[in-house]
């Protein structure tokens, strides 16, 4: 059974969020393009972009480029609405066939989706088409582009036929991102079998990646170690994550997943504490998982611990939260 627009519009902003390109060091970062920015923008260290708008004179700020690079700022921020302000504005002038333009429209798909979990049926489907013709328009301007092809594979793979999803156009992308990006197909497809429960073959997905395989992209190996932990690998899932906080260390989301492998294994729960507390710390994303839910986690941990006061704090304030938040309710109850 597909799954329902509000649940695709996770994979769909991660993948908005985190692209695919490479960056040389942070001390080059005031003197790099926007392309080869992107990897601190996948780890989440958005000061060399910071750097590089303050190199630029008002007229150069205006450019395409530089407005694409503050419209991502601005949504990091949480200003959604100055960020597509700032797309709309790079968009009018850019010239349609070029690359640029085909960036410019898939960035303003992801914002619409920030949207979609807040709106009523009737909004949702709206909101759902648009985006699916953005996808679309983005993958006409430059079928190269891998990001609006996994786009696309997750739109159709999962929206209903009355938003637009067509599982024919699913079938074409697939085959197209065979050759395109093979590794990040199978980790998609993984994700989706986990969410249709099937967690063995997911498994056997994750499994059949070469060994020496790695990602730029933190989206990824949050899926793999997912996969990973579901089937009891807890200590594979663990080195995972621990060797991508090397590499991304500001990635909040890697954080919480450290922390949420030891909460369900019941291993190394000081290390999880520690990884649950440095969740709290970082800025968070959209797609990132709510306060409440890692401060139960941290009540989880506490508790692994024997401090039972300590938890019974975290779960009291995960529930100041998320008053109706169950597994907190739940360990509570347990707990007193």
């Amino acid at each position: 059974m597909k799954r329902t627009l509000h649940c695709m519009v996770i994979v769909i902003v991660w993948i908005g969020m985190h692209p695919f390109l490479h960056a040389q060091t942070a001390d080059d970062a005031a003197r790099l393009s926007p392309i080869e920015l992107e990897a601190h923008w996948a780890s989440r260290n958005l000061q060399p972009w910071r750097d590089w708008l303050s190199t630029l004179n008002s007229t150069r700020a205006q450019q395409p480029d530089a407005l694409l690079v503050r419209a991502r700022l601005a949504r990091a921020d949480g200003q959604v609405d100055q960020a597509t302000d700032l797309v709309e504005q790079g968009l009018a002038i850019t010239p349609d066939s070029s690359p640029l333009y085909s960036r410019l429209v898939f960035e303003r798909a992801t914002y619409k989706l920030d949207g979609l979990n807040d709106a009523g049926m009737f909004s949702s489907l709206r909101i759902a088409r648009s985006v699916r013709d953005d996808f679309e328009q983005a993958h006409a301007t430059d079928p190269n582009f891998v990001r609006a092809q996994l786009g696309l594979l997750q739109f159709h793979a999962s929206a209903p036929a009355i938003a637009g999803g067509r599982d024919a156009r699913a079938e074409a992308m697939r085959t197209l991102l065979q050759s395109t990006a093979p590794h990040q197909l199978t980790v998609f497809e993984a994700a989706q079998q986990l969410e249709q429960d099937q967690a063995q073959a997911a498994l056997e997905l994750i499994e059949s990646l070469p060994a020496d395989v790695t990602f730029d992209d933190p989206y990824w190996i949050l899926i793999m170690s997912t996969v990973l932990q579901d089937q009891g690998r807890f200590e594979l899932a663990s080195q995972l994550i621990e060797e991508s906080l090397v590499r991304f260390p500001r990635h909040a989301g890697l954080w919480y997943q450290r922390g949420r492998i030891a909460a369900e294994s019941n291993q190394d729960p000081g290390r999880g504490l520690e990884a649950m507390l440095q969740y709290l710390e970082l800025p968070h994303w959209p797609g990132d998982p709510e306060l409440a839910a890692a401060w139960w986690r941290i009540g989880q941990l506490q508790l692994a611990l024997g401090r039972d006061e300590g938890a019974r704090e975290a779960l009291e304030y995960a529930l100041t939260l998320d008053p109706e938040f169950e597994p907190a309710k739940t360990l509570l109850e347990q707990l007193n």
